[in-house]
């Protein structure tokens, strides 16, 4: 009810209709609150390596007092419940927002298709708004529970980075250019698992569309015999589908590979710069904290190209969502005016006329809006 209100206030304004604004108006301040979480779960996510390497050069200190190992643990075991509690709250409110988000959509694209005017109605067909409904407003949903993704991988990177040059010094720089190298190749694979799903969104109208169309037409195709011709156009349809979506398979494989194998090149990277630099073998404290930290680096790498992927998904949805809201709706069948003297003299004329009569005065009639 809030979301058609602000649709309602937003078209009086006299401004253009945008799916949007009209989202960031509705929901903003719940995304913002859920990214808030989140970047503070980012910071008590870092706080924890500096504690594992003075833990771990507690250990191999054996003069240490013992009140100092107590210490470090507390403050580990602390920084990680913090952690869980604020991933738990991020998703959460993140959920909750991705919920009422797609609960709003899809009622505005279901009223929506209540008052489409005959010609508007005549561009969508009813696979098509089925489509909008289920699969489009799903992909916001989730585009909004994962977004937040799309920085925080970029600020766990260089968080991490940072406490690596603070261990090792001039030899994360390694693992800097290991990432930079990374980082075309799997720009290149997002594009073309973009391009991979913008055809594969059109394919799967197109086939919608002819099945929706099959089973409207379904008594002529039985009545002519038509059945076999038709399940071969079908068939072709969905192969050229299966094609393109077993290429985006491999692609999306190949993205992951890269993904999956990130961490373990920058280790070995930068732990053989650190020992051709120095010329010496690295501590058991920088060995395991380093350690600790490659190894963080695995989920923003792994959930970063999933962030862009839903981005592009979202994309594809809003521009399809802006075109439907946008089309013609049907006029009113009744339309109240301010009553002047010929619409006082025809409602005198109407109280004189039979009952079940009506008479229509100087009426203009449209199939469509001229």
């Amino acid at each position: 009810q809030n979301y058609r209100e602000i649709v309602s206030r937003w078209i009086a304004s006299g401004r253009p209709y945008s799916i949007v604004g009209v989202l960031l108006r509705q929901f903003g301040r719940q995304i913002v609150t859920s990214g808030c979480f989140k970047f503070l779960s980012t910071c008590a996510m870092v706080s924890p390596f500096f504690l594992i390497n003075a833990f771990l050069e507690w250990m191999e200190n054996p003069h240490a007092p013992p009140s100092h190992g107590y210490l470090w643990v507390l403050g580990i075991f602390s920084a990680s419940v913090l952690k869980a509690v604020l991933d738990g709250v991020y998703l959460f409110s993140s959920i909750r927002t991705g919920y009422q988000m797609k609960a709003a959509l899809t009622v505005a694209v279901y009223h929506k298709s209540l008052n489409l005017s005959a010609q508007a109605r005549s561009l969508f067909t009813t696979g098509e708004i089925v489509n909008l409904m289920q699969l489009h407003c799903q992909r916001l949903e989730i585009f909004v529970m994962v977004g937040h993704l799309l920085w925080d991988a970029i600020f766990q990177l260089i968080a991490a980075l940072g406490v690596l040059f603070y261990l090792v010094g001039p030899s994360a720089v390694a693992a800097v250019g290991m990432v930079m190298l990374l980082g075309p190749l799997q720009k290149h694979l997002m594009a073309l698992l973009a391009e991979r799903r913008r055809k594969a969104a059109t394919m799967t109208d197109k086939r919608v569309k002819m099945i929706n169309e099959l089973l409207q037409g379904i008594k002529i195709i039985k009545l002519y015999n038509w059945e076999a011709s038709f399940g071969k156009l079908v068939a072709a349809i969905r192969k050229s589908e299966m094609v393109n979506l077993m290429r985006l398979a491999v692609i999306t494989g190949g993205n992951r590979a890269v993904s999956g194998a990130a961490p373990q090149l920058i280790a070995v990277v930068l732990f053989a710069v650190y020992s051709a630099a120095f010329g010496q073998p690295m501590g058991a404290a920088k060995v395991f904290t380093a350690l600790a930290i490659v190894l963080q680096l695995r989920l923003p790498l792994m959930f970063f190209p999933f962030a862009v992927t839903q981005l592009v998904d979202a994309r594809l949805a809003l521009r399809r969502l802006q075109t439907y809201l946008t089309t013609e709706e049907a006029e009113p069948y009744v339309v109240n005016h301010t009553q002047d003297h010929a619409t006082q003299q025809a409602t005198h004329d109407r109280k004189a006329l039979p009952r079940g009569c009506i008479r229509v005065n100087h009426g203009t009639f449209a199939w469509s809006r001229p």
